[in-house]
């Protein structure tokens, strides 16, 4: 085969992969599978300006089925998941109580989906417990 055929071959083969791979997508954030369950990380309690009371760092989900898992903490408890609003008071999803490594589905919470980002923000608060919270969407 002479280098003329053998260029010609890989012009051809490299426009055949660009053209079957998938076009990466303008939305901010991982593509979540449809059915599936997505980890979307896991966040620890921390102390908030409130004596005793602990929050979660932010996650973003794009509504359906959402979970949280115990992932370690320093007892069980009750743990309330809050929808976070930048531009209202933030409402309160459910209570929910966990024991390390016990986990809770909240079902259809399409309804927090809001904002631009067309996502709904999440976190988890709890009353004088530390530990850390994993995030499934």
């Amino acid at each position: 085969m002479n280098v003329k055929r053998i260029g010609t071959a890989l012009a051809a083969a490299t426009a055949v992969v660009c053209l079957a791979a998938p076009a990466a997508s303008a939305v901010e954030g991982p593509q979540l599978g449809p059915g599936e369950w997505d980890y979307l990380g896991s966040s620890a309690l921390q102390v908030t300006g409130t004596y005793n009371y602990f929050t979660t760092n932010h996650v973003k989900s794009g509504g359906g089925d959402f979970a949280i898992c115990l992932e370690d903490a320093t007892s069980a408890g009750i743990f309330t998941v809050m929808e976070y609003d930048p531009d209202n008071a933030d409402d309160k999803v459910r209570e929910v109580y966990l024991s390390e490594g016990a986990c809770s589905i909240l079902r259809d919470i399409g309804g927090y989906v809001d904002g631009d980002n067309n996502r709904a923000e999440f976190y988890v608060a709890t009353a004088g417990i530390l530990g850390t919270i994993g995030f499934w969407d």
